[in-house]
């Protein structure tokens, strides 16, 4: 088998051969289901189960599937948001699973999150000032006016106007709201951020500003993403690699000129065919799949897509493919491909 490795020639933004940022090792992350009958569960949701990954400096690596799939409970256990139920994450080449106290408060800084709702995510109660600030005061960075002075910097970094430090968030359209919880994950100054769906809920002239900003958000400051999402069209104007996750696992990954040219998964087969077409003259076949996808608590054996899949072989139902290379940096998991 060979998995992510650790180290590669990748270039952007000024970096090269770096060690990875971030890297996960057999990460799993179950979450119990109660019995009313017992003291004790008996069954898991396995959200996330034997994931191999890693990032590097500088790049945005591009997570896509459907709902469902694992793709935000697998970002926010690598900021452990929730705790790993095994396996290791690394962060800057320290394994940072076991951290806690002082060690995990330093560690929150570098490490940062851009949730899906910019208005869920924001204290309908707080102004902005007060919202981006609290984490400037938290931490014992900066008070009074030395954190207003911070706070108006990123709110202009960020697009915003330094009046705005005074307003509430209902006074905000939805774009202005990303931008100001793009200020918060970014007043810390961290070096990787998880972008958890920060598009879906906007318009699509609005998800391209936004797009737009944390592109050049990322070369002003070399920052790395984590860009999570349901859709490929905007993975494909922000990734340089992407992964593909379906019932907790990654089925494929590859850098993106492969990924979109040279697909070799069934699963992101049917994904890429659902990309709508704005071209009237330019036709492609769709690729339905039936049925609906499994449950996480009991996923099938062998291969999680043998169920949905259309060119299923023995194999499928009884041996569980492992992500291997199929050519520089293109790992598939699929029995079909790793003949």
């Amino acid at each position: 088998m060979i998995s992510n490795t650790s180290t590669y020639k990748f270039k952007v933004n000024g970096y090269e051969n770096k060690e990875a940022l971030i890297k996960t090792e057999n990460l799993k992350k179950y979450f119990p289901i109660n019995n009313y009958f017992l003291s004790y569960s008996t069954d898991f949701v396995r959200a996330v189960d034997d994931i191999n990954l890693s990032i590097f400096p500088g790049e945005t690596y591009g997570l896509v599937g459907e709902s469902g799939s694992g793709k935000s409970t697998l970002g926010k256990t690598i900021l452990r948001l929730f705790e790993a139920t095994d396996g290791i994450v690394y962060f800057q080449g320290t394994n940072i699973t076991s951290l806690k106290d002082e060690k995990l408060r330093s560690l929150r800084r570098k490490m940062q999150i851009i949730f899906q709702d910019p208005y869920g995510s924001l204290n309908p109660r707080m102004t902005v000032g007060e919202t981006i600030g609290e984490a400037l005061r938290v931490h014992g960075i900066a008070q009074g006016e030395k954190q207003r002075e911070l706070v108006e910097h990123t709110l202009e970094l960020c697009g915003m106007e330094p009046y705005h430090y005074n307003r509430y968030p209902h006074e905000f359209s939805g774009g202005q709201r990303q931008r100001i919880v793009i200020a918060r994950a970014l007043i810390l100054q961290p070096v990787f951020i998880v972008a958890d769906e920060p598009v879906s809920s906007l318009d699509v002239s609005i998800q391209s500003q936004i797009i737009n900003l944390l592109k050049e958000l990322q070369n002003k400051l070399g920052l790395t993403y984590l860009f999570i999402s349901h859709d490929l069209s905007v993975v494909k104007h922000i990734a340089n690699r992407i992964g593909v996750m379906y019932l907790g696992v990654v089925v494929e990954e590859a850098p993106k000129k492969k990924f979109f040219q040279k697909t070799k998964h069934p699963y992101t087969k049917a994904l890429l065919s659902a990309i709508p077409l704005f071209e009237p003259s330019l036709r492609k076949e769709r690729i339905i799949l039936k049925g609906e996808i499994p449950s996480s608590v009991n996923p099938p054996t062998g291969c999680r897509f043998h169920t949905r899949c259309p060119h299923t072989i023995d194999a499928c139902k009884k041996v569980e493919p492992k992500l291997k290379e199929v050519s520089p940096r293109h790992l598939v998991a699929c029995h079909l491909v790793n003949k």
